[in-house]
């Protein structure tokens, strides 16, 4: 079944250094999540409303990239498998810069949102666009 997910933010440049995804369910890693992400930022955008008894967030980060260009984006989120064994299958499309492209160190991510449901793992699936 395929899960209908919302966009909370979407760019290059974030706090979060890290690679891969991460799941959250309470509000407590949400704001956790937001202000690693956030911390960059001289002047801090406030906490995305988001619904941590109703609502799931699914963060996708690629970590440091050497300049302009890089990107991702998260194309789907199925529920697979049977209702007592699901698994949650998040794909991530990867791109990366054109010939022409600035010296600048990004950090691609994508922050979105999708209703709770029951899972009992995760996969996320990349493709490497160029």
């Amino acid at each position: 079944m395929r899960l209908h997910f919302n966009t909370i933010d979407r760019g290059d440049s974030t706090g979060c250094r890290r690679t891969g995804g991460q799941v959250i369910d309470d509000f407590v890693e949400w704001a956790a999540l937001w202000d690693e992400h956030t911390a960059i930022l001289s002047r801090r955008p406030p906490i995305p409303d988001v619904n941590c008894e109703k609502e799931t967030v699914i963060a996708y980060f690629v970590g440091e990239k050497p300049s302009s260009g890089y990107g991702v984006k998260i194309t789907s989120i199925e529920l697979q498998g049977d209702p007592k064994n699901q698994g949650l299958v998040v794909t991530i499309e990867e791109y990366g810069p054109p010939r022409l492209s600035s010296d600048v160190i990004t950090q691609p991510y994508h922050i979105v949102r999708v209703p709770k449901v029951r899972f009992s793992k995760v996969i996320f699936e990349s493709a490497k666009l160029v």
